[in-house]
């Protein structure tokens, strides 16, 4: 499928799914136009270090959407219903990475709760550096209605112990507990990890350490490398060529089709 900056179409609801920190979160709702009844869900969760929504929204206001939102439209021109969370932002006082992850398990609880034609068992989530960690951070979750079926895990944090990312918690041990390479264990999702080889914000050997140490234990796992490539490939409108962005959606697709 042929998909192009231009060729983006607005959400078709705009949902407050939660309250907390005094901010509202929100997400974006994009349906299928064959959506007549249970569909698969894309569920696309944006990075940029954890910053997310920082200050109270009026109650008409619609959320802008994120950089993932071009992913959230394109899945549901694929026949999928593709919906675009954000979160609670790191910056806001008292919030840490446990809240964050928490938001995410909480929008996934209202999906499943609220959108009639969502199949949630049929889900499968997608995200990029901060947001390729909270949707690992899905897969291992506790509560296992949360979990998708399918990860795509784009250039993503997995180790929160290193110094770089101490912002997101003062202790070392709370970043220790939300560090997927430090919390592996067996799994009954599939994994794909896309990660740039000439990434110089999240070192691409992270991607490779993590693939190989989930592989160990019998997970379900692929590592998509991108030869050349720097961080944030996946967005449109970023740095990325529009039909590079594509085609590595494509080969994102090719996955999508075996394990979906």
């Amino acid at each position: 499928m042929k998909y192009m900056p231009e060729d983006y179409t607005m959400p078709d609801e705009s949902i407050i799914y939660k309250k907390a920190s005094g901010v509202r979160l929100a997400m974006n709702v994009y349906y299928s136009k064959n959506c007549t009844k249970k569909t698969a869900v894309a569920l696309c969760v944006h990075g940029g270090g954890w910053a997310a929504v920082e200050k109270e929204n009026q109650p008409d206001d619609k959320w802008q959407g994120s950089w993932m939102k071009h992913q959230a439209s394109y899945y549901a021109k694929r026949g999928y219903i593709g919906i675009e969370i954000t979160y609670r932002s790191i910056n806001l006082e008292g919030v840490d990475i446990a809240d964050i992850v928490e938001d995410c398990e909480d929008a996934v609880r209202y999906i499943r709760e609220n959108i009639k034609k969502a199949d949630v068992d049929r889900m499968f989530a997608i995200g990029d550096s901060a947001g390729g960690h909270l949707v690992l951070c899905l897969a291992f979750s506790k509560d296992k209605t949360v979990r998708p079926k399918v990860v795509v895990a784009c250039n993503p944090v997995t180790d929160c112990v290193d110094e770089k990312w101490a912002y997101i918690c003062d202790d070392e041990n709370i970043r220790r507990k939300y560090s997927p390479l430090f919390n592996i264990e067996k799994s009954d999702v599939s994994f794909l990890v896309v990660h740039g080889t000439k990434d110089e914000i999240v070192p691409y050997e992270t991607s490779v350490e993590y693939a190989e140490k989930m592989k160990n234990i019998g997970n379900d796992i692929e590592l998509l490398s991108i030869e050349g490539e720097a961080h944030a490939f996946i967005l449109y409108e970023y740095q990325s060529k529009p039909e590079d962005v594509l085609c590595y959606m494509q080969k994102i697709d090719e996955y999508l089709d075996r394990k979906m």
